[in-house]
């Protein structure tokens, strides 16, 4: 299933390159997850004042109902993601396919996990499976309305404006599949479009091993005016997951 392109605006991140991006996606090369907000609230460590406080950023959205769920809440969330480009027929049954192999690969390493926080492996699909089909109802609605809370758009450049966001989330991408992505790049143009911090995690890859030049990515996003911080946020699916990365431009 090639994705196709069409000629970008000038000034805006090509539409090519997205549609690289969301290719790797319908090939598998990076993976399409469907999260709660209740998993996005552990994974960030999000709390209400987080979320109603200003607009947020969630990129790569995927298949979450992270949006959805925060919108109802009263939030103002815009989710960034290059599968955004598919029309929702497409996008169905590549959720639903990346949603099987997501369990299935699961359950295949379930003995080096930790489901606790959900009951347990099939309990945990259970939520991702509510979760997309919360998307795939949010996003359908999303795509005939007039304005689009799903914009597609691929890391490492965004078509917002400086400081847009006040909160930024980038989950499962940058440490998840580190091809996917110049990190340094990536990092530095999401706190571009936030004026208060982004949040990065986990910083590790699937099956839990830890990012080995974190601590060089860091220094070099140091040297070019981004402050790094590690938070614990308690949330641990790994027996060795870190929590998240702060990323704040300095003043």
């Amino acid at each position: 299933m090639p994705v196709e392109s069409t000629p970008s605006p000038g000034g805006s991140p090509t539409t090519d390159q997205v549609a690289a991006a969301a290719q790797a996606v319908v090939e598998g090369r990076v993976q399409l997850t469907s999260r709660t907000l209740d998993e996005y609230r552990m994974v960030f460590g999000l709390t209400d004042e987080d979320l109603l406080s200003g607009p947020v950023l969630d990129c790569p959205g995927g298949a979450s109902s992270f949006a959805a769920e925060s919108r109802a809440l009263g939030a103002q969330v815009i989710s960034a993601d290059p599968v955004y480009l598919l029309a929702p027929h497409i996008i169905e049954p590549l959720v639903r396919d990346h949603l099987a192999a997501s369990a299935a690969f699961g359950l295949a390493i379930a003995d080096q996990l930790d489901f606790s926080w959900a009951g347990s492996p099939e309990e945990h699909l259970v939520r991702w499976q509510g979760a997309a089909e919360t998307f795939l109802r949010d996003y359908a609605a999303d795509h005939a309305g007039p304005e689009r809370h799903y914009v597609p758009a691929a890391l490492p450049r965004l078509p917002f404006a400086d400081r847009q966001f006040r909160l930024s989330l980038c989950g499962f991408l940058l440490f998840t599949f580190p091809h996917a992505a110049d990190q340094e790049e990536a990092i530095l143009e999401l706190v571009r479009v936030t004026a208060g911090d982004v949040l990065i995690g986990p910083l590790e890859d699937p099956l839990g091993a830890p990012c080995s030049t974190l601590d060089a990515l860091r220094s070099r996003l140091a040297d070019r005016g981004v402050t790094t911080t590690t938070r614990d946020i308690g949330y641990s699916i790994h027996p060795r997951q870190r929590g998240v990365l702060v990323c704040t431009r300095n003043s």
